[in-house]
């Protein structure tokens, strides 16, 4: 392992990429907190997210 420092690019294009994940996350957060409460009547906690292809994902129950 070299101690070459990286390109100033390189840092910057990975910091962005960290605030990227860091947005994406947090509208995900956002969205499962409109979109839950619509959920209630999911009878077996499973709903379709690509009901073309049949995939389903699993309702994770609000903790507390």
């Amino acid at each position: 392992m070299t101690d070459t420092p990286k390109p100033l690019s390189q840092a910057i294009a990975e910091t962005a990429d960290v605030f990227e994940r860091q947005a994406i996350a947090e509208g995900y957060a956002d969205a499962s907190r409109f979109v839950r409460p619509l959920m209630g009547d999911v009878p077996d906690g499973r709903i379709a997210v690509g009901a073309m292809d049949g995939w389903t994902v699993d309702v994770p129950q609000p903790v507390g």
